[in-house]
């Protein structure tokens, strides 16, 4: 059922994409990892924006191998969601948005992967600092460095404290 599912996902075309988002919403078990297979598969620009629009409409669990689906698909226009995931209420969620983010982000990301950085809690046992220091340094877009550089000297202390801690290992690459 699963393989059959995914042949006739891939020969629809954009009805295939939707196709897809259905089955993700309606979280069907045999089918979720095939549905989300194929949000990295299934091609175009226009599939990355229908699976990314309608992610926050995705139960967490499904929500999580999703965003991981996109970040395979490697398309900037994902980063807009993975940047609302980050306020997700479920912590797995938001570790998938803060390792995608590492990967998709640019200037956009910046201050709210330092936001993120300078907020984690207690409740995530650092791992959502870790993964939003580790975003924060592995950014690549240009101009990154000199969004960071401006927001050192806007943003309050605990903020302005995880730009300065990224900038160091980013300026000593250059």
């Amino acid at each position: 059922r699963a393989a059959a599912y995914g042949g006739l996902s891939r020969c629809r075309g954009k009805a295939g994409v939707a196709d897809v988002l259905d089955v993700l919403k309606r979280d069907v078990p045999e089918l979720r990892n095939v549905a989300a297979q194929l949000v990295a598969d299934l091609p175009g620009a226009h599939a990355t924006l229908v699976f990314a629009g309608g992610l926050s409409s995705l139960p967490p669990a499904t929500k999580a191998l999703v965003i991981d689906a996109l970040v395979e698909r490697g398309q900037g226009a994902a980063v807009p969601a993975l940047l609302a995931a980050l306020a997700d209420q479920n912590a797995s969620v938001r570790c998938a948005a803060l390792r995608g983010l590492a990967r998709l982000g640019g200037t956009s990301a910046v201050l709210p992967l330092a936001r993120a950085a300078a907020a984690a809690t207690a409740d995530s046992a650092g791992a959502e600092q870790r993964l939003a220091r580790t975003a924060l340094r592995r950014l690549a877009a240009p101009g990154v460095d000199q969004v960071m550089e401006l927001f050192v000297s806007e943003e309050p202390g605990p903020v302005r404290a995880e730009l300065i801690r990224a900038l160091g290992p980013r300026q000593a690459k250059h």
